[in-house]
């Protein structure tokens, strides 16, 4: 009988009040064994090539655009801190949602980019505005549904934010979360394209990826080679490479939709007990794979650490915001927070 493997690989366990809002899907084991089977086809001893032109095509056919149109990238983070390069090399600037996700604000003072804020607290409507009135040098980076708040933007405000954008690139569009919404704007990464944004996008989130860290950037031909240029000579291993071919394999493109669909149908029902505990105005846009509650001050604190304690939630103190990962252990502690009140 042979023993198991001593496997000294870990998870991440994030601390009492943050959490990764990891997909909470589980990938089936025939997946997993495609996977594999690439990989093990595979000449390890080699480096894999740079321009990987059979996967790029496949992936361009499922977004409507060209293979040139876009690049392979380890994860959200790597494809934004690239884009945000090319914006330093070119002498630009970014302006930032606030509230919006921190890594923006990171990775744009790791590289000693300048910035500017914009009100993102009740949607993207005065972003236009924001720009017309005088800051058509920054180049605004948004993310959409916006993390932490939950608000996207249609995608004729978008179009209008790319128009008073700056070349080379006239928005960085973070579409992390933007297969949960009821209109996604990756079905129009040609209009995207076409107006000169870099759209990023992850497998991390969506498809329970995170692990394999798997993204792509998307924008006009001419920013993609800028952009190749700046990355890594041997962006993705063998296993990342072989795990995003098999995502977007014909065979494989029903688990896709099943997954998205699982999880919204979950989020309702975290919107339903979410407002057993909390007033329903005070639960914003539900458009991610993660809810979030404003709530008012004078909420006891113990009652929020509970809350926070008993689901998959990161706690924005300062904000008084907490975002809600949809997944059963969220789902699971609402139940019985509901169940208490009840009493």
């Amino acid at each position: 009988m042979t023993a198991a493997p001593d496997l000294r690989i870990v998870v991440e366990s994030p601390p009492f009040g943050v959490d990764l809002t990891e997909s909470h899907a589980v990938l089936p084991d025939e997946f997993k064994n495609a996977v594999l089977h690439r990989v093990g086809r595979l000449d390890w001893a080699r480096y894999p090539a740079r321009q990987q032109q059979a996967v790029l095509e496949r992936i361009a056919a499922h977004y409507l655009v060209s293979p040139q149109e876009l690049i392979l990238t380890r994860g959200a983070s790597e494809g934004l801190r690239t884009s945000f390069q090319l914006l330093k090399n070119h002498s630009r600037s970014v302006l930032l949602p606030v509230p919006g996700f921190f890594g923006f604000r990171d990775i744009a003072t790791s590289l000693q980019l300048s910035t500017q804020d914009f009100d993102a607290s009740n949607g993207f409507a005065g972003l236009a505005k924001h720009l017309e009135r005088g800051t058509r040098d920054h180049v605004p980076v948004l993310c959409s549904p916006n993390n932490p708040t939950g608000h996207v933007i249609d995608l004729g405000t978008l179009a209008r934010v790319c128009e008073l954008g700056p070349a080379p690139i006239s928005a960085v569009v973070d579409l992390t979360y933007d297969a949960f919404t009821d209109h996604p704007l990756q079905h129009h990464l040609r209009r995207l394209v076409d107006r000169g944004a870099v759209s990023c996008l992850t497998a991390s989130k969506t498809f329970a990826l995170a692990g394999a860290r798997a993204g792509l950037l998307i924008g006009p031909a001419a920013t993609i080679r800028s952009l190749t240029r700046i990355q890594d000579r041997f962006p993705l291993d063998y296993f990342q490479l072989a795990v995003i071919d098999t995502l977007f394999a014909p065979e494989w493109s029903n688990l896709r939709a099943e997954i998205v669909d699982s999880t919204k149908t979950l989020r309702d029902s975290v919107v339903r007990l979410l407002h057993r505990v909390f007033p329903k105005d005070h639960v914003l846009p539900a458009n991610a794979n993660f809810v979030c509650v404003r709530y008012d001050a004078g909420l006891p604190e113990n009652f929020v650490r509970e809350v926070v304690g008993s689901a998959a939630c990161k706690w924005f103190a300062d904000e008084r915001l907490l975002r809600f990962t949809v997944n059963p252990r969220t789902a699971t502690g609402l139940s019985d927070i509901t169940a208490r009140l009840a009493l």
